[in-house]
């Protein structure tokens, strides 16, 4: 087997737009790099096995790693609508939607050590567990 480092290298230079890269909680290493999303299968990079992803724009970005579970951004379909995917073992399952204020900007997200995703934008402030929200406005400091 391929060390995913030597292959990585190659991929970043092969790659000049190169955006991110995080492992899921069986340590495989996944990229966003040349505006897709890609896995490490042992002995190359691949795409998703549940279909391809996309990255070279703000909403796509990667969160988490071994210790928290990996996930990934994506723009929606609809206005303000964010997709977040659940990365594992090469294959990325649709977790939840999430509102975004801006388009321009990378979506506020952090994956806590227990697992827990944290959202927040310019007017909120939501905490998901279980898969149900927990939406607070922000005070004013």
């Amino acid at each position: 087997m391929r060390s995913p480092l030597g292959t990585l290298a190659a991929l970043l230079i092969a790659f000049a737009s190169f955006c991110g890269a995080c492992s899921d909680s069986g340590g495989i290493p996944w990229i966003m790099a040349n505006n897709k999303v890609f896995y490490w299968a042992g002995t190359e990079f691949r795409e998703p096995v549940s279909g391809p992803m996309s990255s070279g724009h703000y909403l796509a970005k990667l969160y988490g790693g071994p210790d928290r579970g990996a996930y990934a951004t994506q723009k929606g379909k609809k206005e303000h609508e964010g997709l977040i995917y659940r990365l594992d073992d090469g294959a990325a399952e649709l977790f939840t939607t999430f509102y975004y204020d801006v388009s321009s900007n990378y979506p506020g997200q952090y994956v806590s050590k227990s697992g827990r995703l944290f959202k927040w934008g310019k007017r909120f402030f939501a905490a998901l567990s279980n898969n149900s929200h927990r939406t607070a406005l922000p005070v004013e400091i």
